[in-house]
């Protein structure tokens, strides 16, 4: 496989449209309403999102599931979005956007829970990364770290020979994801994932995060967030301990991002040990 290849890939996916359960519209109309400068109301999101019936069914399963410890049901919009605040509103939505996609149309060997469960546990550690170090918008990087493999699934759907051979390489080399795909075509999951956002009219302080989790120095405006984004994935790698090639890039690439990787991978080990993190990952890796 070739770069040349990789390219025409990314000109193939921008072409095509890819199916959401709402229109692109209402996820830039969210979007733009839960924003921390914008000028709208807790009620105005909730009209938004009333008008669309399943969506709004949908939020409320998740906002209601153990993970996010709730005293009692909500049954609002209204009332989930002032218990649980408006970013975590809306990483729900784009985390049931990307459920959309995923429920369809995955090789047999694509394991959803797994899938889900990783980004969940670097959303977490990118959260308390950003919180124990001061960087700005932990729960931006929350949702960042909902999405980041995004591209993952997304070459798993729409060139499937191609991430057979990616995995392929993975496990005969030990290499990990990004490098292995590099090898491959000239581009890595990121750049993917990063693409598939930008269609959606997302803004660059989430895509950007995204698209550079592997090179963060290269993040021409979102270093500090990248470098957060790509310290949470290396240190919940890090966590699943083994031995080995891989195991030893995680550690070290862990090593040379923070000034303190033992006690950032407490925060690794404390969200892997969340147990309502099942419930979650069972709705979105549609069990539900």
């Amino acid at each position: 496989m070739t770069q040349e290849q990789g390219e025409h890939f990314l000109t193939r996916l921008a072409s095509t449209p890819l199916d959401l359960p709402f229109t692109p519209k209402l996820l830039q109309t969210l979007f733009m309403q839960t924003r921390d400068d914008g000028p709208f109301s807790l009620e105005d999101v909730a009209r938004t999102i009333a008008h669309d019936q399943g969506l709004t069914t949908r939020i409320l399963t998740m906002a209601n599931s153990a993970y996010y410890g709730l005293q009692s049901q909500v049954t609002s919009i209204a009332r989930a979005i002032a218990v649980l605040g408006l970013k975590q509103i809306r990483t729900i939505f784009l985390a049931l956007a990307v459920r959309a996609l995923a429920c369809r149309g995955l090789p047999p060997d694509f394991d959803l829970a797994v899938y889900w469960r990783h980004q969940l546990l670097v959303a977490q550690t990118a959260r308390d990364l950003a919180r124990r170090h001061g960087v700005p918008d932990p729960e931006g990087l929350f949702t960042a770290g909902m999405l980041h493999d995004l591209g993952k699934l997304i070459i798993a759907q729409r060139a499937p020979q191609d991430w057979l051979a990616i995995n392929r390489l993975i496990l005969a080399e030990e290499l990990p994801a990004a490098e292995a795909e590099d090898r491959h075509w000239g581009l890595d999951h990121g750049v993917v994932g990063a693409l598939v956002l930008k269609a959606w009219n997302l803004p660059q302080e989430l895509t950007e995060p995204i698209n550079w989790h592997h090179d963060p120095d290269l993040s021409p405006d979102n270093a500090a967030a990248a470098r957060c984004l790509c310290l949470a994935d290396a240190l919940v790698n890090w966590s699943e301990g083994g031995d080995g090639a891989l195991a030893s890039h995680w550690r070290n690439l862990a090593g040379r991002l923070s000034a303190d990787p033992e006690g950032d991978l407490a925060l690794a080990l404390t969200a892997a040990s969340d147990a309502s993190l099942a419930a979650f990952i069972g709705i979105l890796a549609c069990a539900a």
